[in-house]
């Protein structure tokens, strides 16, 4: 007899996008993520990523660098067996996923064992800006060329997999919205359980705002994120 599909939750998006925020809240619901995190705020990365996704990533960048070399595709093959292994073992492990880089490894869940259920995360292309810039002083093309890239992958995911887009002002802003009690929803939570801790905001002084206005336009991110939003 043909087994059920077991649901998995990712929550993907960019980075900076409250992933950490939300993820510590369901984890504090009991959602299992597959490991046991230490309950204090680490500010030097995101919180609640299970680390074997941090090796299935590393993994997946040796293959895609060594499939662009000539003659090395059966050693890029060799990691790509690895994050498939990765991926199987941490699916088996947790009815939750997150990690910044998880978008980029959710094609290597099992599809025949998993329903996959995705909680997208996106941020504007200015505060996203503004905020990786103060977190890790990147210059603004790298900055613009991964939005792009990584708003564009959370596209291809979102037409393949059941999904909700959650804007992150719309997650700080709740009371508006109501967005809290669709993401509960979604998860199979209670409406009006699912709450955010409001001493892990941050909202940004009047400095932020001044110097958002030194990074150029970018066209294309902005309807990357619009194509998003539109989901």
């Amino acid at each position: 007899m043909k087994k059920d599909k077991r649901d998995l939750w990712c929550i993907v998006g960019t980075g900076r996008n409250g992933s950490s925020l939300l993820s510590g809240t369901l984890h504090g619901l009991g959602k299992d993520f597959g490991h046991n995190f230490k309950s204090e705020w680490d500010k030097s990365s995101g919180n609640f990523e299970h680390p074997m996704l941090h090796q299935a990533f590393s993994f997946l960048f040796r293959a895609d660098s060594l499939r662009k070399i000539p003659f090395c595709n059966k050693l890029a093959n060799y990691y790509y067996r690895k994050v498939d292994r990765c991926m199987t073992s941490v699916a088996a492990s947790a009815s939750f996923l997150k990690s910044s880089k998880l978008l980029y490894l959710v094609p290597y869940i099992p599809r025949n064992k998993y329903n996959v259920k995705l909680i997208i995360l996106i941020r504007k292309f200015d505060d996203y800006c503004l905020s990786r810039h103060a977190r890790f002083n990147a210059p603004f093309d790298e900055i613009k060329d991964k939005y792009i890239r990584d708003m564009k992958q959370l596209s291809m995911l979102a037409s393949v997999h059941e999904h909700i887009v959650v804007d992150f002002d719309d997650l700080l802003n709740d009371t508006a919205v109501g967005v809290l009690d669709e993401i509960a929803h979604f998860v199979g939570i209670e409406p009006h359980k699912l709450h955010l801790s409001s001493a892990t905001v941050k909202k940004p002084d009047g400095r932020a705002k001044i110097v958002s206005s030194y990074f150029p336009l970018s066209i294309e991110a902005d309807q990357e994120f619009m194509r998003l939003k539109r989901l």
